[in-house]
């Protein structure tokens, strides 16, 4: 999650006879715009001219041109998990990552769910910052990428979007409550969130699984941040 993004692209594929977009046909509803703080379509039309392109392989990469604010960033994810639940493929993996587990342990699927990302999910930066197509003006940019839990799993990394997307995804399918956090290093009026990760609710308590930090086990461990922003996933 790079605060200077101009460009949010999403993956998806198409499974079962239906595409699941990328970060995908985000849904226009009057209560999602009241929330996400539009006043009107017209609002987030102009902040999300959206573009679909469809791959030969049945993948989809939609791009949403504009700088985009931080709670639709997170609508966007929203949005993301809440096809991922859907796709057999992910119902699969998240059964099987936790088929070990007691019935009823949430403390051990969440702890499932977090050995799983970091054995099998790279931590990789976002686009790096290139020269963009002439009909976005041909400027130099970086790009963010949100992608489908499944396709997390199938490319083996991503960023912290993609993280936090993948472990809540795995959660909601076994039965927990997520969430999904924002953090800024230093207090700002200005929107300077870089960082998001994944926290389930196990017992009244919310317990991060972020998997992007480096340098060990970090189960249940808050990261250091000035200042944050929390939505349900």
């Amino acid at each position: 999650m790079e605060s200077k993004a101009r460009k949010v692209l999403g993956i998806g594929a198409l499974v079962g006879g239906a595409a699941l977009a990328g970060v995908g046909a985000y849904l226009f509803s009057k209560n999602r715009d009241q929330e996400l703080g539009f006043t009107n379509h017209r609002e987030r039309a102009l902040q999300l001219r959206k573009e679909t392109v469809r791959g030969a392989n049945g993948m989809t990469t939609t791009v949403y041109r504009g700088k985009i604010p931080i709670r639709e960033r997170l609508g966007l994810m929203q949005e993301q998990i809440a096809r991922s639940v859907k796709s057999p493929g992910a119902i699969k993996l998240a059964r099987q990552m936790t088929n070990h587990c007691p019935d009823r342990d949430d403390a051990c699927v969440l702890r499932a769910i977090y050995n799983w990302k970091r054995a099998n999910l790279r931590y990789t930066g976002d686009i790096a910052p290139h020269k963009l197509e002439e009909k976005d003006g041909g400027k130099v940019e970086p790009v963010d990428v949100f992608q489908s839990a499944e396709r997390t799993a199938e490319f083996g990394g991503g960023d912290c979007d993609d993280h936090s997307i993948f472990g809540a995804a795995m959660g909601i399918i076994n039965g927990i409550t997520m969430y999904l956090r924002v953090t800024a290093p230093q207090m700002s009026i200005r929107e300077n969130y870089e960082h998001v990760y994944d926290l389930g609710e196990i017992d009244g308590k919310q317990v991060p699984i972020d998997s992007t930090l480096p340098g060990g086990d970090f189960f249940g461990i808050t990261p250091p941040h000035a200042k944050m922003l929390q939505v349900i996933a």
